[in-house]
């Protein structure tokens, strides 16, 4: 939000050891940055901007990697879902049009050509009831499978998957199931989907319906099925609970050297947080291992991003703070972001002395009041919680750590060095 409360496009630069190296906000219109791709040291950054209550725009600005703007190309005027980078030459982009003169949802799929630039746009399908889009995937050359809900069945959150052609002509919809059910009859599949091409097989990451007596207060499961191109199931493989309410979960899928990686949330014992859940699969699905990341506070995965090296990055947010984790490919925590530029709290405070080499003290102005804090060291480890406003600090290493300072006005977090 800019100083006048409006919401503003941002982004940011960090190191590879999650410091901040830059960050800007672009005025001149409201809305948000949805996607960035990386092709040939081209940042390909796709922007959804909001002017007024029913004006909708949506654009591929190019910049370099020092994020000056090298030139833009105007995609489409509907509320934009999802954008992906399908092949090393064209960009997806799945949009809805809110109901207007027609009273419909109507759906839009474009393609863009990376290499001439060109746009080409088309309105595959469109129900009066709303309409949500999910994922896009090429599954052989010039035929596309767009993921979206059912919205006009007597369950909307279905899964529905459409058959487009290279004109991007819907000539085929099927609702998907699945065999997890032990009463033996089909499960339902529900949204929000990840889908991704794995060898020639379709891997999606989902929510299904499993309603037994084990299971009743919350009766749907995170899964990787994997169907082939006509969606007969090849193997299923249950990778944890979904958050209480659903359909709000949600669920990302990476893939790196024929393995793939999903993200999701789940529902803890402890009503008070959440845990993200990232899980190593092989090609067919089957999980190789699986790690739990909680802070304490309500986590919500936002996105899973493939890193060179087979690293991998999380990205998400807890409360109003963003965060991002990353991981190698056998699923060790490498570092956790937590700089102070993600802070959102708007309470003042001194931390001094900084540099430190033994006791540190936390000073507020104003009339917050101090609860306790948090101190993690770079690899996102907890390594004290205190509540005094004072702590002696000279049994750690030297280094960079990160202090989450807790108040009744809200939280921020500190870079604090150790050096003696």
């Amino acid at each position: 939000l800019d100083s006048v409360g409006t919401q503003r496009p941002y982004f940011c630069v960090l190191d590879n050891a999650g410091s901040l190296i830059l960050d800007t906000i672009l005025n001149g219109a409201s809305g948000k940055f949805t996607n960035i791709h990386e092709l040939n040291n081209t940042l390909h950054l796709t922007t959804f901007f909001t002017f007024g209550a029913s004006f909708y725009d949506f654009s591929d600005l190019q910049v370099d990697t020092n994020f000056v703007i090298q030139t833009g190309v105007s995609v489409g005027e509907e509320v934009l879902q999802k954008s992906k980078l399908i092949n090393d030459s064209t960009i997806m982009y799945l949009s809805v049009e809110p109901p207007g003169f027609a009273s419909v949802f109507t759906a839009f799929v474009y393609k863009h050509n990376l290499v001439d630039s060109s746009v080409y746009g088309f309105f595959p399908f469109y129900s009066i009831n709303p309409l949500e889009i999910y994922d896009i995937i090429s599954t052989s050359n010039g035929v596309y499978h767009v993921f979206t809900n059912s919205p006009d069945s007597l369950i909307p959150d279905q899964v529905t998957v459409h058959y487009l052609n290279d004109s991007l002509y819907s000539y085929r919809s099927v609702q998907l199931t699945t065999s997890y059910n032990q009463f033996g009859s089909s499960s339902m599949v529900f949204g929000p989907v990840s889908a991704e091409m794995v060898n020639g097989s379709i891997a999606l990451n989902a929510v299904v319906d499993h309603p037994t007596y084990q299971n009743q207060v919350n009766p749907f499961d995170m899964a990787i099925i994997r169907y082939d191109t006509n969606y007969n199931e090849l193997s299923l493989s249950i990778t944890g609970k979904t958050d209480t309410n659903y359909t709000t979960s949600v669920n990302s899928l990476s893939v790196s050297t024929n393995q793939l990686f999903s993200g999701g949330n789940t529902t803890t014992t402890n009503p008070i947080f959440d845990e993200l859940v990232l899980n190593q699969h092989d090609a067919t699905g089957s999980i190789i291992k699986s790690i739990y990341y909680s802070d304490g506070t309500k986590l919500k995965l936002k996105k899973l991003l493939k890193l060179p090296g087979n690293e991998l990055l999380i990205i998400g947010n807890t409360g109003d703070q963003f965060f991002a984790i990353k991981v190698d490919s056998l699923s060790n925590k490498l570092i956790t972001n937590l700089t102070e530029s993600f802070a959102t709290s708007s309470v003042e405070m001194d931390i001094f002395p900084n540099p430190t080499s033994d006791w540190l003290t936390i000073e507020l102005k104003g009339s917050a009041i101090l609860e306790g804090f948090l101190l993690y060291d770079l690899n996102g480890r907890l390594l004290m919680s205190e509540r005094n406003s004072s702590v002696n600090l000279s049994q750690l290493e030297n280094g960079i750590y990160f202090i989450k300072v807790i108040t009744d006005e809200g939280n921020s977090i500190k870079k604090v060095v150790v050096s003696k």
